[in-house]
């Protein structure tokens, strides 16, 4: 006799519930990728969008109207992709801020020139610096000088705007200064590109390395510049290098020279 072993019943499978189960699965599971997919085109779009500067600004240490007889033409020109507004604003040598210029929609790789001879906002005999603004748009510049009186010595020179460095420039190094060597003078303008007063000491060394001079400006305020020219403690005939030291704000430093016959 066969003994029978006993089973538990079939239980019939709900497949109505079943369905609504993968359903809701389903629905979390594209929620979920879709919330994800968002956030990641999202970080994309962050690291893709660069966020330009809300102003350029360039610095001229040295510009004239007919000090000396002598002129300064400024070119400007926009670099960037869009028009932009700039504003050059002119900083007498001792009286501060003495005149300004706005040139609206500026066009993209447009370049205007500025000569000094012509432009009414600053007086006859200025002696300064300028600043360049730009609300949109990378600016570039270059400013170029002449002595046009007759019977002067010769004097030409040009040099680029600056802009304010990435890791700050307190010290500029000028490797050749000529004292009446060879009837060549030379002579070199420190501006303040900071936003403080700062004091600005320049250093002159001989060829050895010894120092001849040093020589500070104290508290010159922030846009102003600061000559030095035909130092009487220099020995004639002489070539220095020089070390400018600022001690608290950036400092731009243009170089020139002047042959007397």
């Amino acid at each position: 006799m066969v003994e029978q072993i006993p089973t538990s019943p079939v239980k019939k499978i709900n497949f109505k519930r079943l369905g609504i189960i993968l359903g809701t699965l389903l629905i979390l599971v594209s929620i979920f990728i879709t919330v994800y997919l968002v956030k990641q085109k999202q970080e994309v779009r962050k690291k893709a969008v660069v966020v330009p500067s809300e102003v350029t600004t360039l610095f001229f240490p040295l510009f004239f109207k007919n000090y000396n007889e002598i002129i300064s033409s400024a070119v400007v020109q926009n670099i960037g992709e869009e028009a932009t507004d700039i504003t050059l604003t002119f900083y007498d040598f001792n009286d501060g801020m003495a005149g300004e210029i706005t040139e609206n929609d500026f066009p993209a790789k447009g370049f205007k020139t500025f000569d000094a001879s012509l432009l009414s906002q600053i007086s006859n005999g200025f002696l300064g610096s300028v600043v360049v603004e730009s609300t949109a748009s990378e600016i570039v510049g270059t400013v170029d000088a002449s002595r046009r009186g007759d019977g002067l010595s010769a004097l030409s020179y040009s040099y680029s705007g600056f802009s304010p460095p990435p890791n700050g420039g307190k010290r500029v190094f000028l490797p050749w200064y000529p004292k009446n060597y060879d009837q060549t003078v030379g002579s070199f303008a420190v501006q303040n590109i900071g936003e403080t007063t700062t004091d600005i000491t320049a250093y002159f060394y001989d060829e050895n390395g010894n120092e001849r001079l040093s020589k500070t400006e104290s508290d010159v305020l922030p846009k102003l510049t600061r000559i030095f020219y035909n130092l009487p403690e220099l020995p004639d005939n002489s070539i220095s290098s020089v070390v400018v030291e600022s001690t608290v704000s950036d400092i731009a430093v243009v170089c020139s020279t002047e042959r007397r016959e």
